[in-house]
């Protein structure tokens, strides 16, 4: 069962899309990564090439591009709202998603060696998860499969929406977990439970199941 706060809001406000790309920091973070990878000197990196456009500005218009692929090529399907039981329900967004392990993927490369190997570098498939994140916004945000060693770098570019974060890691030598972002100014933790689903002798296809669940108020 979960217990919602009422907002002190008009919830349509939070529906409102973001500046695109979210913040400058993310831009200059981008572009700090471009210059580290490019051959030559740094001066010779930050500065414009013979087009006037600098390699800061490319970053600005491959976020605008994602968006724009995000909005026109992806099909979204509408699903009424639920008739409301109480006046005083409020209405969230979840948002979902199996983000792929760095880890995994470069463990069984085989499975995606027809993939351009630039895009499943973990810099460039951040880069494009945290554009999907802010554009969707969620109240809630759950990943599955996402690494220990990258909490930090997700809690640093989900600042914006103050979120906190829950995370269960995977049983045995695994990298990866469960993870749950809600926001904080909206959801107040009350308790939460990591379920270990492993038990000695069952098979190896299910022995590392787990679920983390989490109740607010």
């Amino acid at each position: 069962m979960t217990r919602l706060l009422r907002y002190p809001f008009t919830y349509s406000a939070l529906l409102q899309p973001l500046p695109f790309p979210p913040t400058l920091a993310r831009a200059a973070a981008s572009f700090k990564r471009m210059s580290r990878s490019t051959t030559g000197s740094s001066q010779h990196s930050s500065s414009p090439d013979s087009s006037g456009s600098s390699p800061v500005n490319k970053i600005f218009q491959r976020y605008a591009r994602q968006k724009r692929m995000s909005e026109t090529c992806r099909k979204w399907k509408p699903i009424p709202s639920a008739v409301r039981r109480d006046p005083d329900d409020v209405q969230f967004t979840l948002m979902s998603y199996n983000i792929l392990a760095q880890d995994l993927l470069e463990m069984h490369e085989d499975l995606y060696e027809q993939h351009d190997q630039v895009t499943l570098s973990w810099p460039h498939r951040y880069d494009r998860l945290l554009a999907e994140i802010n554009l969707v916004r969620p109240d809630i945000l759950c990943l599955q499969e996402m690494q220990d060693d990258h909490k930090a770098q997700f809690s640093s570019g989900l600042s914006n929406f103050k979120y906190e974060m829950i995370l269960k890691k995977r049983t045995g030598d695994k990298p990866d977990g469960c993870a749950i972002f809600y926001r904080r100014d909206l959801f107040e933790l009350v308790d939460y439970h990591d379920v270990e689903y492993y038990q000695p002798g069952v098979k190896v296809r299910t022995r590392f199941q787990y679920i983390l669940s989490f109740i607010t108020q």
